[in-house]
């Protein structure tokens, strides 16, 4: 889903930020399994590059909310808990934000996940996104 809006460009690392995208989206496959649904969504901001992956899977757990973004912390099963860790690292690296936004799933009453990553416009030069 893209609201219309023209391109920004954004300075960062392509291969960093689409990593972390990459990641994001993995996160919200792993967590609908084969049924559920996907949309990744561009915000529109006149400072910011705003993306959001959200999804209509059960969500993050209330208990674990305050610690998704803490190195070695994983609510999977087979989880290291540096995935989440690592992407808001890089994020912020790049001037910008990682969070999780509670109520903006794509289930009923925006029941599920949606992590939104917002990243600081750039110059000319810079990376289109």
């Amino acid at each position: 889903e893209r609201a219309p809006s023209a391109p920004s460009r954004l300075r960062g690392d392509p291969d960093l930020l689409c990593q972390v995208l990459f990641g994001l989206v993995v996160n919200a496959a792993d967590a609908v399994g084969d049924a559920g649904r996907i949309a990744l969504r561009a915000v529109p901001d006149q400072h910011a590059v705003v993306l959001e992956v959200a999804d209509d899977g059960p969500g993050v757990p209330t208990d674990a909310r305050d610690h998704l973004f803490e190195p070695f912390f994983s609510t999977k099963i087979d989880g290291t808990g540096l995935g989440l860790a690592t992407a808001a690292r890089v994020i912020q690296a790049h001037g910008g934000a990682l969070e999780l936004v509670v109520g903006a799933g794509l289930g009923p009453d925006g029941a599920g996940g949606c992590f939104r990553l917002t990243l600081p416009v750039g110059g000319p030069g810079d990376v289109a996104a």
